[in-house]
């Protein structure tokens, strides 16, 4: 699959997206509220940028530990074994890291 961003021609894992990837991640502003859902892009672009070997910079830790407060809340409220959310490792990274 081919993505057209910023003049690059991209491909389905082409790590010269990890630009991009960053400045999006440092442009969208974290949306307030209690919704453990409403800052979900910033975990899934958390994601593709180290699926694509790079890494967030404590600037961009810290902004995803802001966005990723109310899922954590929202899960320690629940008395649940983590151990079947292993399908999807980025998220049991989070869950776990919590």
């Amino acid at each position: 699959m081919m993505l057209t961003i910023k003049g690059l021609d991209l491909l389905y894992g082409d790590a010269r997206a990890l630009d991009v990837l960053a400045q999006i991640f440092d442009a969208l502003p974290l949306r307030e509220g209690d919704n453990p859902l409403a800052n979900h892009v910033f975990i899934e672009l958390r994601c593709a940028i180290e699926a694509l070997g790079g890494h967030l910079t404590e600037a961009q830790l810290h902004k995803c530990e802001q966005a990723d407060a109310p899922r954590r809340r929202f899960v320690a409220q629940m008395h649940w074994d983590v151990g079947v959310v292993k399908s999807c490792t980025c998220w049991l990274r989070i869950i776990t890291a919590a």
